[in-house]
């Protein structure tokens, strides 16, 4: 059975009882030894990193409309962050802090812009590192270091969940174009620990199906 809700039409903006389904996808940027900026959803990523519709916009009716957003970074091919084990740790927290802090990401329908986000509003915020005393012998020293979590950002709904929620929701009329560029506002960035890390944008979108196709503009 269809589940049905009202929703506001992107196209002409009335409101009414209509068909609709969630879907999440994602878009995936493979940083190298310095970030400026990235395009999500543009078809440029290997498809292994992606699972959005390649078409004229990222929906698979061409309209519809964008519930959330989050950024994440990863370890190569998705793999988790793993050297908490060595100093190397400080680096990868001290570059993805970097990206966070300093970016936005640009919301554009058509030549519009449509949403503008800081980073740390779609990414939980990176962790204080307090170092301890370290003990052992000289050629066996230890130095713990203890990552203390600290709130992420500002939300519109409350949730442990860092990431945006559009609310209302950011409505993408039949046809529209639609691009996510994230840029930072310092100039290029020098990655050594991050250097072939990913930055995933992972979205939350409603589709539409049984609305007119018919193109507004």
């Amino acid at each position: 059975m269809a589940r049905i809700k009202s929703i506001t039409n992107p196209n002409t903006g009335e409101v009414s009882n209509q068909e609709y389904y969630q879907r999440e996808i994602y878009s995936t940027c493979v940083l190298g030894s310095t970030f400026t900026s990235y395009g999500f959803f543009a078809n440029t990523e290997a498809s292994s990193l992606r699972n959005y519709q390649t078409g004229q916009n990222i929906f698979l009716s061409n309209q519809g409309a964008i519930l959330g957003a989050q950024l994440s970074i990863h370890n190569a091919s998705y793999a988790a962050i793993t050297t908490v084990k060595s100093s190397a740790y400080g680096d990868f927290i001290s570059e993805m802090n970097k990206i966070i802090e300093q970016s936005i990401l640009t919301i554009t329908i058509d030549s519009k812009p449509n949403h503008v986000a800081l980073g740390n509003s779609l990414s939980k915020r990176m962790p204080i590192l307090v170092d301890s005393d370290q003990f052992g012998t000289a050629t066996n020293v230890a130095k713990p270091v203890a990552p203390f979590e600290r709130e992420w950002s500002l939300t519109n709904r409350a949730s442990e969940q860092a990431g945006w929620w559009f609310e209302p929701a950011l409505l993408v009329a039949y046809g529209r174009t639609i691009s996510f560029s994230l840029a930072s506002q310092a100039g290029s960035i020098s990655l050594t620990a991050l250097n072939g890390a990913y930055i995933k944008l992972h979205l939350l979108v409603e589709e539409y199906p049984s609305l007119n196709p018919a193109e507004v503009r």
